[in-house]
């Protein structure tokens, strides 16, 4: 975690992007806790009717979490950051 997180650092402290959007998985937890750090606005996606360790634990940090499921399926403290927007799928 804490090389992931120096390497994170490292990286979006060069290109500097304008805002991070995130799985929220764990492999996502140093790009999270970077980008919380250098101060960059984070949008979550979670696709899962219920959230995991990286929305638990980056959902203190997101600007927005987009959801994949109805909001009203997700705790309570992550409801104001809450946006449903579905999952996004391939056209068949």
């Amino acid at each position: 975690m804490l090389v992931g997180t120096l390497q994170a650092l490292w990286i979006i402290g060069w290109y500097r992007p304008d805002v991070i959007f995130n799985k929220s998985g764990p492999p996502g937890l140093p790009v999270g806790a970077a980008a919380w750090f250098l101060g960059i606005p984070m949008v979550l996606h979670e696709p899962d009717s219920t959230p995991g360790l990286g929305t638990r634990v980056m959902g203190r940090w997101a600007t927005v979490i987009a959801t994949g499921f109805p909001i009203q399926l997700y705790p309570l403290y992550l409801q104001k950051k809450l946006v449903h927007t579905g999952t996004p799928v391939q056209p068949v």
